[in-house]
């Protein structure tokens, strides 16, 4: 029969153990959102997207890609920032 102490460590492990899980699944799933000028800036599947607030809320159907050869100086510049605000 285990003593009190193996049981108490067998539950921390086991705790351990699903939180890393939860914690695996929740940053698979959690997409970081940025708010700029009343649209919204988000990367998925390492790729960066853009799309328009509309009465408070994110139009993620009509969302685009954004492409980033395509920009100004000051809006890579911007878009850089934002990256950084969504990494930390």
């Amino acid at each position: 029969m285990p003593s009190k102490n193996q049981e108490d460590l067998q539950r921390q492990n086991q705790s351990s153990f699903s939180t890393s899980q939860l914690d695996q699944v929740r940053k698979k799933n959690i997409v970081k959102v940025a708010i700029v000028n009343n649209r919204a800036f988000w990367v998925k599947n390492n790729k960066f997207w853009t799309s328009r607030i509309i009465d408070g809320y994110i139009d993620d159907v009509n969302a685009e890609e954004i492409d980033a050869h395509s920009l100004s100086k000051k809006e890579l510049l911007m878009l850089l920032e934002i990256l950084d605000e969504l990494s930390s």
